[in-house]
């Protein structure tokens, strides 16, 4: 994707808008899907949908890392201080599921 000069700026001063897309990736690469959410939260049917597709997604994605740590403190090449804090991320990743789910009871 190309840029022409004063792309940044012009979108920047709010004389050109930023295109989905380059939002989408943006989200992507900092992990954090708040224009989705935001614009999901017209169709509260669809958000909720979105919020498990996210939650099964950060899950797997922590657990793989939690696991992958372990696997490195059983052969010595990982410190017991990263294997805590990937659990702990995985833990958290499933409080945060649950209480989606939770949410589903009332």
């Amino acid at each position: 994707m190309s840029t022409r000069v004063g792309t940044i700026s012009k979108r920047l001063s709010g004389h050109l808008d930023w295109p989905l897309v380059e939002i989408m990736a943006l989200e992507d690469a900092l992990d954090d899907r708040c224009v989705r959410r935001w614009l999901l939260s017209t169709t509260p049917d669809h958000a909720e949908h979105i919020d498990l597709l996210d939650g099964a997604s950060a899950l797997s994605r922590e657990v793989g890392e939690a696991v992958s740590a372990v696997v490195g403190l059983a052969t010595g090449k990982a410190d017991r201080a990263r294997v805590r804090k990937e659990v702990q991320d995985a833990r958290h990743v499933v409080e945060r599921l649950s209480a989606v789910l939770e949410g589903d009871e009332d």
